[in-house]
């Protein structure tokens, strides 16, 4: 006969142990676990319900969310975006990629096609063309390679 895992609820760690063949004090059984999942615009974010020794219900998030000006851009079709509707692109960065010849959306799309959808290369090439920081080239990023996903 198959013994059952547990997961022990610690109030000293979030992190749930598992363990075979013995049933342990304020064990519940893993196939009792909870999950939630909600379906935001475009993306899947999955959210864990722990349960912690006070019998509280806490939630955790395992993917970090989107803003609304990421959600926005990849919704629809590119088209004739202007590069401050990028995420991560601003007023400030809108204008250092144009005056580089950047000023379409679609301008950046190509240049991330060019490095091949890398990411290590384009968030390079963003923080030598207009002085982004790691945090904007990576929205940047996320943004041109979601939208591609979508509509590529």
């Amino acid at each position: 006969m198959k013994v059952p895992d547990y997961k022990i609820n610690s109030p000293y760690s979030n992190a749930p142990n598992i363990i075979s063949k013995q049933k342990p004090f304020r064990a519940i059984p893993v196939h009792e676990a909870f999950a939630r999942q909600t379906v935001s615009a475009n993306f899947l974010e999955v959210k864990k319900i722990s349960i912690h020794s006070n019998h509280r219900h806490k939630l955790k998030s395992n993917m970090s969310s989107t803003s609304q000006k990421h959600r926005n851009f990849v919704a629809e079709p590119m088209g004739d975006k202007d590069v401050t509707e990028l995420s991560g692109i601003g007023e400030t960065l809108g204008k250092r990629l144009s005056d580089k010849g950047f000023d379409k959306a679609y301008v950046v799309l190509g240049q991330y096609l060019l490095l091949k959808k890398d990411e290590e290369l384009f968030r390079d090439w963003i923080k030598d063309t207009c002085a982004a920081n790691s945090k904007q080239a990576g929205d940047c990023f996320n943004c041109l390679k979601d939208w591609a996903d979508a509509f590529l």
